[in-house]
């Protein structure tokens, strides 16, 4: 049975089709009958329900190797909030030629709104429950990715981080804005901040993920949030980020007991308080202005200053020539702080 499309039709009386649901999920492989999607609401009054997921978040994906197709819901029951995350119920509703299956949302079930905390820990439940054969053979192909995307050399990761902040810039009037990028150093951190636009779900999901795919759609990108980032965890056990109302780290430590976890797609919902003094004050002096913060934490401290091909003197020569950042065209500026103080000790400015 090939799945290649699925639509929602109106509200009405159906009979379930037990067996067909159960090929449907099988073929699927889902755990149960909810989705998760988007609820966009339309002119008319119905919605759109955009980004079709699994209830454990993850991507749904046909046999043709294409994302599910938005559904079309007019509620009758209940309205969701526009541009919200629901996790929903879904009933088959027949079946058209060439295994199109059409199906209806079920009102008669409750909606549950997806919030960030929540979605972050269907993300991180949904990697611990991975079986030890899938979590030794993800372990391993990160591993290998790793070390070759810093084959050329371990400052790679900063250039990464650079394209992270060019591929999603805030857009005011259809005018995209040029992106304003930060790095500290503290005692015991690297910090790195920039005015982009803030994560989506999407780009949650995806930084969580290998391979994700999820910059396909966006035609400018240059980087990529499921791949390109992994090489921050060349020299850190512990990455911080806080976006919107997201607040979530990848910890070495906190699965070190646990064999075959792929530590580095692992959630962990943080709370604020848990970041360093010297973090927390970068952070809120920042402002609103920085959309997206992260802080990364060196396996060794003396990564950050003291090493062989330490971070201060790998930012020092990167960044010796401006015009490093021409290549990365929605950059404004790239901030350097390696002393502490209020004076960044490193600009590159397009302006200049």
């Amino acid at each position: 049975l090939i799945i290649t499309n699925i639509h929602a039709v109106e509200q009405s009386n159906v009979v379930r089709d037990t067996q067909a649901e159960n090929r449907f999920r099988y073929n699927l492989k889902l755990k149960d009958d909810k989705f998760i999607g988007q609820f966009t609401e339309n002119k008319d009054g119905s919605f759109t329900i955009r980004d079709i997921r699994r209830s454990d978040f993850s991507k749904l994906i046909l046999q043709n190797g294409k994302e599910q197709a938005p559904i079309l819901y007019h509620p009758q029951l209940f309205k969701p909030k526009n541009g919200i995350y629901y996790e929903f119920s879904w009933v088959l509703n027949g079946q058209k030629d060439n295994y199109v299956y059409l199906f209806k949302v079920d009102e008669s079930k409750p909606f549950q709104e997806v919030f960030p905390k929540n979605l972050i820990q269907r993300l991180h439940d949904d990697i611990m429950n991975y079986p030890p054969g899938a979590g030794q053979k993800i372990v391993k192909m990160l591993d290998t990715l790793k070390n070759q995307l810093t084959a050329s050399g371990k400052e790679i990761f900063i250039y990464e981080l650079l394209q992270n902040a060019n591929d999603y810039p805030v857009t005011i009037d259809n005018v995209k804005q040029k992106v304003e990028v930060e790095f500290h150093l503290t005692q015991s951190s690297l910090i790195f901040m920039h005015s982009g636009a803030v994560f989506s779900e999407r780009n949650i999901a995806a930084i969580c993920s290998i391979n994700d795919k999820e910059k396909d759609t966006n035609k400018d990108a240059i980087g990529y949030k499921g791949i390109g980032f992994k090489t921050v965890f060349l020299d850190n056990d512990n990455v911080y980020l806080q976006t919107g109302n997201y607040s979530f780290r990848f910890d070495r430590q906190a699965t070190k007991d646990v064999v075959d976890t792929p530590w580095q797609i692992l959630p962990i919902w943080t709370k604020y308080q848990e970041l360093t003094s010297a973090e927390r004050a970068i952070f809120t002096q920042a402002g609103d202005e920085f959309r997206v913060k992260f802080a990364l934490k060196p396996t060794k401290f003396e990564t950050l200053r003291d090493s062989e091909n330490n971070y201060e003197d790998m930012f020092r020569d990167i960044f010796k020539n401006e015009r490093v950042i021409l290549f990365i065209p929605n950059l404004s500026s790239v901030k350097i702080f390696l002393k502490g103080t209020p004076i960044p000790d490193i600009v590159c400015s397009r302006d200049n």
